[in-house]
């Protein structure tokens, strides 16, 4: 999937510089798109790639994502192995009400109906 979405990232990029390349040969007053104006559309002022800057911040979010998913996989295997580990019966269930019962009687000194 990280490749499908970097393919699909460079591809806009391509698509986007070629937009702007005949936008700029097209306006008039304009001298015909260089080599230099391409190189300008792909990098940065530092002279960093674009797609390796657009690279990184994906591979940013796809961390963020991965870890959002295990954080939220895990919440659910506690919420759920919980219930998993408590398997009552309905004796047991009869039982410890029995018990609270029973306490509930020694507390009140009465016996409860």
């Amino acid at each position: 999937m990280k490749t499908r979405v970097s393919w699909l990232v460079l591809l806009a990029l391509v698509l986007a510089t070629v937009g702007v390349l005949l936008t700029l040969a097209q306006q008039e007053g304009q001298t015909n798109a260089t080599i230099d104006d391409l190189y300008r559309l792909l990098t940065t002022e530092d002279g960093r790639s674009r797609l390796d800057v657009l690279e990184e911040w994906l591979a940013d979010i796809d961390e963020e994502v991965d870890l959002v998913h295990s954080v939220a996989e895990r919440m659910l295997e506690e919420q759920y192995g919980l219930f998993d580990q408590q398997e009552w019966t309905l004796d047991d269930l009869k039982y410890q009400l029995n018990t609270i019962e029973a306490m509930l009687q020694d507390l009140l000194g009465c016996p409860c109906p």
